[in-house]
């Protein structure tokens, strides 16, 4: 396993989402969001170049910020699907958008397509512990928030709103990267496999590598995702194993 993702998007009660927002809406939600996460966890947050809503630094993070969030694969791209764009989500950028980075695995991602993107990554195959550290700062924020008057964005019926339809729910997401030699012989296994469980699959970017991902819905709660790649990570990894040592003998 190469490495783990896990995502959670969360937007704030009684402001207009991302597509709506106006100038001052993006400027308040990016103050409450920052001014919240770095009340949770010592971590440092970015303003996107030539943004002039963070007063800590009113032209933006430096190139050699930028350049180092390059590097770590986090900063923050502007939208330019045709999707994106008719949705005015490019609107008045950079302004009032930037990322948080925090010690311990943890980045966000403030006004892009939703008022905020928390994602938790982790090395090797734990699962659990990137889970736990996602969770542990949602509960973490949402309580930072309450103290300035604000909440999350929920409905019984579906869950956390989001506005990509298909994160309504836990609006959690959860991808591993896997290193699959034998198994990418074998794409139709592989395909079969994750239908079972409703995960997408995808190349990893180099070879005998894949991207899992689990599809949210409405009914999941954010343990389900981890459950769901858990259970596919224990299956490909035994054929995996079982194939190389058939190979070898």
């Amino acid at each position: 396993v190469h490495f783990i993702e896990i995502r959670a998007r969360r937007n704030l009660e009684g402001v207009p989402f991302v597509p709506c927002m106006t100038g001052e809406d993006r400027k308040k939600v990016e103050k409450v969001m920052a001014e919240s996460l770095l009340a949770v966890e010592d971590g440092q947050y970015f303003a996107l170049q030539g943004s002039s809503t963070w007063e800590a630094t009113p032209n933006g993070m430096t190139d050699e910020d930028a350049a180092a969030l390059v590097a770590d694969e986090v900063l923050m791209p502007k939208p330019s699907s045709p999707e994106a764009l008719a949705s005015s989500l490019d609107a008045d950028w950079p302004h009032g958008r930037g990322i948080y980075k925090g010690d311990v695995g943890t980045v966000a991602w403030i006004n892009h397509d939703e008022h905020l993107v928390l994602g938790s990554w982790a090395g090797g195959d734990d699962v659990q512990g990137a889970l736990e550290r996602l969770l542990e700062g949602l509960q973490g924020v949402e309580a930072q928030l309450s103290n300035r008057g604000f909440k999350f964005a929920q409905s019984e019926r579906l869950g956390f709103l989001t506005t990509d339809p298909g994160a309504v729910g836990s609006g959690v997401r959860c991808s591993v990267v896997v290193s699959l030699p034998e198994l990418s012989k074998d794409e139709p296994f592989l395909a079969s496999s994750c239908v079972e469980r409703g995960i997408l699959y995808a190349p990893g970017g180099e070879p005998d590598t894949w991207k899992f991902t689990c599809v949210e819905n409405p009914s999941m709660a954010s343990v389900d995702t981890a459950v769901r790649i858990v259970g596919l990570l224990r299956e490909l990894l035994a054929t995996e194993d079982q194939l190389e040592f058939d190979n070898r003998n």
